[in-house]
C-alpha cells in the first residue's frame, strides 16, 4: 500500500510540475525574452505535452485559424482533469 501512496504522490508533483511549467510559458512571454532560459526550460518541459494534442488537432483539422493556442490549453485542461482524478 505504501508503493501506491509514494506512486500517486510523484504523479501528484509530475502533474502540479506540468502545470506550473506551462504557466510560465504561457505568461513568460510577457515578462521575459524569447531565449530566456526560463522560457527554454518550461517549453522543454511541457512541449512533450502540448505536442500530441496539437497533433491531433492538426489531423482533424481543428483550430487551425484560431488566433490562440488551443491545443496548449487543451492540454492544460487534461493535465487538472488528472489531478483531480487522483485521489
Amino acid at each position: 500500500m505504501l508503493f501506491v501512496s509514494v506512486i500517486v504522490q510523484a504523479g501528484r508533483i509530475l502533474l502540479f510540475v506540468l502545470q506550473f511549467a506551462m504557466i510560465v510559458r504561457a505568461l513568460g512571454g510577457i515578462f521575459f525574452d524569447e531565449e530566456s532560459v526560463i522560457l527554454g526550460v518550461s517549453t522543454t518541459i511541457s512541449e512533450p505535452i502540448v505536442m500530441p494534442v496539437r497533433m491531433v488537432c492538426e489531423k482533424a483539422h481543428l483550430f487551425t485559424d484560431s488566433v490562440l493556442d488551443i491545443p496548449f490549453m487543451i492540454a492544460y485542461i487534461l493535465i487538472a482533469v488528472l489531478r483531480t482524478f487522483l485521489p
